[in-house]
This record gives C-alpha cells, structure tokens and sequence, in this order.
C-alpha cells in the first residue's frame, strides 16, 4: 500500500522536475540566442561605424591631403583600424558629384554606405538674387516680392511701368541691396563635367555592342540591366503598364532616342546616355540616376526624378512631373554666329526642389547684345514652384515662384513685340523659407568645400 503511494508521489515530482528544466533550459537556449543577436548588433554596429570611417578617410583625401586631391579616384582603397576591423571604398565620377562607396567589415559581419560628395555653398547662394551683368538696374513691377539679399549693379533697383501699371507693394526688396560695378556670378567651372563625358566615351569603347533596339517591358527581368555596360546601335524602349523596376549599377548607351513610359523604376546606380533624345512619360520613377543627352530631353506627365539629367540642348519638365533633392539638371548651352542656342523650360504644377544649371562654353557674361529669342535661358513657368538654387550664365525668365536662390547674367521677360531685359513681373522669390542648406555640384567649387550631399545605406 505503502508502494503504490510512494509510485504515485514520484511521478508527480518527476514531472515537476522535468518541467523546471525545461523552462531551465529555455532560458540558457535563449539566453545564449540573447547573447549571440547582442555580439551580432555589436559587430554590426561597428562594421556601421567602419564604413562611415571609410567615407571621412575619403573626404580628408579628397580635400587635399596625403598627396591626393579633388581628382583623385580609385577602385579599391584599403585601410586596417588597429583590432576593430576595417574598411575600404571606391571614388569615382558620378555626373556634377563623387560618388563614394565604403564597406567596413568586422569577421564576417560587413556594412556598405553610399554617399555623393559635393560643394557646400559659398556666400553668394545665401542672397535671393545675384544679378551678374551691372550694366542694368533690376526692375520689378506688378506683384512682385523679393525676400533676401540682392546683388545688382550700381543702378540698383527700382519700380517699373508695364503696360500702365506699376509694382504693387510696399518694399521692393525685403533684405539688403549691394551694389557692385563688375560683372559677377557665383564660380562655375565645367570641369567635373568635362571628366564625367570623357569618362562615358572611354566606357562606350569598352561597352558589349548589340546592333539592334533594346526593349524592357513587364516580361524583362527586374536585373537585367544590373552590372551590365552595353552600347546599343539603336532605340531603347523601356515600358511597363503595370509597377516594373530595373535596377543598375549599369552603363547603357544608346545611339538613337531613349523612350520610357508608363509605370516604369529605374534605380540603384543606372546611367543611361542617348545621342539623340530622351523622353520620359507616364508614372515614371527615377531614383539615384544619371540620364545624359547630346539632343533634347523631356519629363512629362508624372515622372519622378531623383538624380541628374543632363543634355546639350534642351530640357523641359511638365505637366505634373517633379524633380526631388539631390537633382542637378543642366543645359549647355552652345553659341551659334550671333545666338545663344540651349534652354531648360521648368513648367511644372509640382513643387519640385534641386538645382537648375544652364551654362555655355563662352560664359557670355562680357556680351551685352540682346537676345530677342527664346534661347540660352532657364524658364521657370507661371504657377511652378521651385525650392533650391537656379544658375544661368545668361538669361533667366521667371514667372514662377523661387524658395531658394537666382543667380543669373540678366532676367528675361517677353510680352510680343516687346523684350525687357532685367524685368520681373508678378515673379516670389524667397530665400529664407530654403530651410536647408543644399549642397551643391562640384561645378561651384573654388576652393572646394566638401560636405556629404546624400548618404545611403546599401545592406
């Protein structure tokens, strides 16, 4: 009797005990799982903190020590923290920036960064306006406001009659005007760009050709552009009726048009060149891109553009399209017997936010023969609104609003038959409401200044 109780006590107490060290042994599973998730965030932590070491070793580099300079590239740059682990990075063109690409890495725990390297703005982009050609006063009439400094030659500003009517308004400029008789603009050099071409020519040389058009619809693998370089002796098409990404590092050059439409991505380190025209419609989004053109190129409906567009001849952005920071977007302009010829037309009923650079080989800021054409200008479009910086080496036309800065040889303003040179009309320009100091292309360095324009983590 006695057995039998004992039997039945004892398998109650095993069953305990069996209990106790099955929870005993979960804690120690996951007390060692807690540990080891720690040692892998600390790792992680510190390969983070490797590849940002990577980027700093690079701008120190670049901006002129240890022999190196604001041209020096490589491929793989390699250097050991003592036991912390250590890191190595690329540098090479990226359009008007640098591209640098930093991995660090602890055993075999590794963190990838991305930065674009630019040129911090100098005094002259903290003003409203510089006005480059003293030869004119700047006149403002209808309902104009200009918050911000002003740079204008020695006539300075004044109210102006149009059409019978004047300024409306109380102060013509809510800042200072300082007046100087030389010809002054912000420092602009090409240079980078230059480098940025000549290296598109050498990778053309190298590129696998195909003879025929290129199309990429809905059925195309999302990286079939990845890591490739191909010259296409053709057209590109790359369309999409229904949400479709291709992603890069890639070069793609293309000797005829490049036509994207419909609800097409492109990202992640793509550059796409064609010899004649680019043109992008649809829901379009185009992120971290560099899209380059010898003829004309044209943004529409609703493209999204994060990245830099460059062409040698024309520009526009319409309809709903929107162009976000860190973009740069240029036109160089081309000087043809007595005429300018290049424009940038931003016309667009989205707020869109970057720099906007027209620039020619001539810098014809010493001309002072009048243009009656639309040529060798940037055009900011009634209703637009454009945060960020605006350059032109010649005319601007303004009939937009600006949050940011203007710097221009002279404004523009047309009403048939009549030019006015040095007019705004019903024009907002506001440098205050620019909440962030943009950093700028490399293109407006003397001495450059470098400071990291946009960071992105790869892994």
């Amino acid at each position: 009797m006695m057995r039998n109780q004992s039997g039945s006590i004892l398998l109650p107490i095993l069953a305990v005990l069996f209990i106790i060290s099955l929870i005993l042994t979960s804690v120690m599973i996951y007390g060692a799982w807690h540990k080891l998730q720690a040692q892998k965030a600390f790792l992680k932590l510190k390969s983070s903190y490797l590849a940002e070491a990577g980027v700093n070793k690079a701008l120190w580099l670049l901006s002129g020590n240890d022999g190196k300079d604001i041209w020096w590239r490589t491929d793989n740059y390699q250097d050991t923290v003592h036991d912390f682990g250590r890191y190595q990075f690329s540098i090479k063109n990226w359009g008007g920036y640098i591209a640098v690409e930093s991995e660090g890495k602890v055993g075999a725990i590794m963190k990838k960064v991305r930065t674009l390297i630019g040129q911090k703005p100098d005094k002259y982009f903290s003003r409203a306006i510089n006005l480059g050609d003293p030869g004119y006063p700047l006149v403002v009439t209808g309902n104009n406001r200009i918050v911000g400094d002003v740079l204008v030659g020695p006539a300075g500003v004044m109210e102006g009659k149009f059409k019978g009517e004047g300024f409306i308004g109380t102060t013509y400029v809510d800042g200072n005007i300082i007046t100087q008789s030389n010809f002054t603009l912000p420092y602009f050099s090409e240079d980078i760009l230059t480098e940025f071409r000549e290296n598109i020519e050498k990778e053309r040389k190298r590129a696998d050709k195909m003879d025929k058009s290129l199309t990429l619809d809905d059925y195309t693998q999302s990286d079939f552009l990845k890591d490739k370089s191909l010259w296409i002796d053709g057209n590109i098409l790359i369309r999409s009726n229904k949400p479709k990404e291709f992603l890069g590092p890639a070069f793609i050059y293309c000797s005829g048009r490049i036509e994207i439409a419909g609800m097409v991505s492109l990202g992640k380190g793509l550059i796409l060149i064609a010899e004649k025209s680019i043109a992008i419609v649809g829901q379009t989004q185009i992120r971290d891109c560099i899209l380059y053109s010898r003829g004309a190129i044209t943004l529409k409906d609703q493209t999204l553009v994060q990245g830099q567009v460059i062409s040698e001849e024309r520009l526009e952005v319409l309809d709903q399209s929107k162009v976000s920071y860190p973009s740069v977007l240029y036109v160089k302009g081309k000087k043809d017997k007595n005429k300018i010829e290049g424009e940038m037309i931003v016309a667009t009923k989205a707020h869109s936010e970057g720099i906007l650079v027209y620039y020619d080989d001539s810098y014809l800021g010493k001309d002072n023969n009048f243009i009656s054409k639309n040529d060798g200008k940037i055009s900011l479009g009634k209703n637009s609104v454009f945060s960020g910086t605006i350059y032109s080496t010649n005319y601007t036309q303004l009939e937009g609003s600006v949050i940011g800065n203007v710097s221009t040889k002279m404004f523009y303003l047309y009403f048939e038959p009549t030019t006015y040179i040095n007019w705004l009309k019903d024009s907002f320009i506001d440098r205050t409401r620019l909440n962030k100091e943009m950093v700028l292309p490399l293109t407006f360095g003397n001495p450059h200044k470098l400071e990291i324009a946009q960071y992105q983590e790869l892994n």
